[in-house]
């Protein structure tokens, strides 16, 4: 039996940052790229759309993190770093304006890694 396509924005951002990590998993890497790009695009529309809704910014500043990994491993090393910038200053905003929730925090310090690595 067939599943539906979820026809939710951010189930079908959702959806696609987890096929972008499935395709590096499988060696293709531009694939998963332009998978990544494509819930960075869904991301940035509901953080507009949505701005008081921490979740899609949230969810946003993984997909430039997911983005930014791929970049790394596939040697775009400057481009690696925009995207791991962008989920920084995402989740550094996230930190500020929510610092009951812990995860935003935790967030942070993995982008601080990521800045590190590149």
């Amino acid at each position: 039996m067939r599943r539906p396509v979820p026809t939710s924005p951010i189930a079908l951002a959702s959806l696609k940052d987890y096929l972008g990590i499935l395709l590096v998993d499988l060696g293709k890497p531009d694939e998963a790229l332009e998978v990544h790009k494509s819930a960075i695009t869904i991301g940035e529309q509901l953080s507009k759309k949505y701005p008081d809704m921490p979740k899609y910014a949230s969810d946003l500043s993984g997909s430039y993190t997911n983005l930014g990994g791929v970049l790394r491993r596939t040697g775009k090393s400057d481009e690696a770093m925009e995207a791991f910038t962008k989920a920084f200053t995402i989740r550094e905003q996230l930190s500020k304006e929510h610092q009951d929730v812990a995860r935003y925090a935790s967030d942070l310090a993995n982008s601080h890694n990521h800045l590190g690595a590149v």
